[in-house]
C-alpha cells in the first residue's frame, strides 16, 4: 500500500495530479504516515503495488524525496518514505 503526502500534492504538476493520482484516489482516504509531524497525512493510492510504484517513479523524475513525500506501508504496519 502506498500513499502521497497531502500537503505535498500542490508541488506536483496539474497534469500528474489529474492523470496519475486522481484516478487512483477515488475515496480520498487519508492516513497519518508521520505521527510526530503536523503535516504528516497522506492520501492512499487505491491500486496494486506495481501501479503505485510506477506512479511514485514518475513523480520522482521531477521531484526529490524531500519535496514530495511518498510512503509505502511495511509488513509491520508502519509507513516508510520511498
Amino acid at each position: 500500500m502506498y500513499a502521497i503526502n497531502v500537503c505535498d500534492l500542490e508541488r506536483v504538476s496539474e497534469i500528474q495530479r489529474s492523470f496519475l493520482i486522481a484516478p487512483v484516489c477515488q475515496r480520498r482516504d487519508t492516513v497519518n504516515c508521520e505521527p510526530k509531524m503536523v503535516a504528516g497525512y497522506g492520501v492512499i493510492l487505491e491500486c496494486d503495488d506495481e501501479q503505485a510504484q510506477a506512479i511514485v517513479d514518475v513523480i520522482r523524475i521531477k521531484h526529490p524525496r524531500n519535496l514530495v513525500r511518498c510512503y509505502r506501508r511495511t509488513q509491520r504496519g508502519t509507513w516508510r518514505k520511498v
